[in-house]
């Protein structure tokens, strides 16, 4: 009756953060005491994007119950007197950890309670929650059965921010109160806007979907009674990746399929040349067709060089690969000056907003991203930022 009342309250005054701290409350305490349910929480929620308001450093949910575990196997090992189980690579993760103090003591913590996902060494502090999670995670040992329940839930969960997204898209802003359950990107603000103004729509919130390969790899061994639900699982991941005009999601999840049945089939070579000889086959038919195309799959098409498709896509495609290169260009200038120890993440928003309001040109654009150490690429962003 208390959590009841409790949540009534919440709900009448209109606080969000007291709403949602009433649900989860209970939860906590009936889960409190497992430890394999708590782990498998994180993992169902890691690609989920959830969030509270009001959280410090913008903290998402799983991040939050990470937390809740680490204070569990924490305290479960001070009252039970044993030792945590190692996990696989211990001393590598260390090793993170010493790289990642020397940048903080070097290039300061610049931490903000109230500071975005990245400003305000936000990142120190997600970081650290992973790390320590990863070190504890040897006190829960899941079976297999438990592991594929979590990864499915994991990727049933990314069609929560898709669907939230799109009904603050399909309302056109009216219904906008999903989006504090969420953390969103760039990608929105694109999708919502084009869509709005009846232009040419890229539907960038489908990338979170791309994962749903994982469930065919997970439920079922590659072998021919499973064979068209790998079809149909590797098929709708394909196709929200190409409608989501992202190349790097589209080549991600090519790559990972022409992997995997590599390894997994009994005649990797004859499976790999059927592989390319389709998708050389599936491009040739779409030529005739290609400026009929949605216009996220005519951008996606991009990459396969000599076809002819609408300006627009050429143009927005082109211009992402510039701003890219402009951007690694002027990393590598800098990168002298962070190859021993990196820049670290405390920048200081004020600086940040400063350059975006200076934006005239893609070079002041750019400037913006350094300010962050958003590099886009994943090799630079770790070498410029840690060293």
């Amino acid at each position: 009756l208390g959590v009841l009342a409790f949540t009534l309250f919440a709900f009448s005054i209109g606080s969000y953060t007291l709403l949602l701290l009433g649900i989860l409350v209970p939860a906590t305490l009936v889960f409190g005491t497992r430890l394999d349910l708590v782990f498998m929480a994180v993992i169902a929620l890691s690609l989920s994007s959830l969030t509270i308001p009001g959280l410090p450093v913008d903290l998402l949910l799983y991040q939050v119950v990470m937390m809740l575990f680490i204070a569990m196997a924490i305290a479960r090992s001070s009252i039970q007197k044993e030792r945590v189980a190692k996990p696989a690579g211990q001393l590598w993760a260390l090793a993170f950890l010493a790289v990642f103090i020397t940048v903080i003591i070097v290039r300061g913590m610049g931490f903000r309670m109230f500071g975005g996902a990245k400003a305000g060494g936000a990142v120190y502090i997600q970081v650290l929650i992973t790390i320590l999670f990863y070190l504890l995670s040897g006190s829960v040992v899941l079976p297999e059965k438990k592991w594929r329940t979590s990864v499915v839930l994991m990727v049933a969960m990314t069609l929560v921010p898709f669907l939230l997204q799109l009904v603050v898209i399909l309302s056109q802003g009216k219904i906008w109160h999903p989006l504090l359950f969420i953390r969103t990107g760039s990608g929105l603000q694109e999708t919502f806007s084009t869509f709005r103004s009846g232009a040419e729509t890229r539907w960038t919130i489908l990338a979170s979907l791309s994962y749903i390969y994982l469930v065919a790899v997970i439920l079922w061994p590659l072998r021919k009674p499973y064979l068209k639900r790998y079809a149909l699982f590797f098929g709708l991941s394909m196709l929200v990746s190409v409608m989501s005009g992202y190349r790097h999601v589209v080549l991600v999840v090519a790559m990972f399929m022409a992997l995997f049945i590599m390894v997994e089939s009994r005649r990797p070579v004859l499976v790999s040349m059927s592989l390319l000889a389709a998708g050389v086959l599936g491009v040739l038919v779409l030529i005739p067709f290609i400026h009929h195309l949605p216009f996220a799959a005519q951008r996606v098409l991009t990459m396969v060089p000599g076809l002819h498709i609408s300006g627009l896509a050429e143009v927005q495609a082109n211009y992402t690969l510039e701003w890219r290169r402009l951007l690694w260009r002027m990393a590598m200038d800098n990168m002298g000056s962070y190859l021993l120890i990196g820049k670290g993440y405390a920048y200081d928003y004020a600086t940040y907003i400063a350059q975006q309001m200076r934006w005239f040109s893609q070079a002041d654009e750019v400037r913006a991203f350094l300010i962050t150490g958003d590099l886009h690429q994943g090799t630079l962003d770790l070498i410029y930022n840690l060293g």
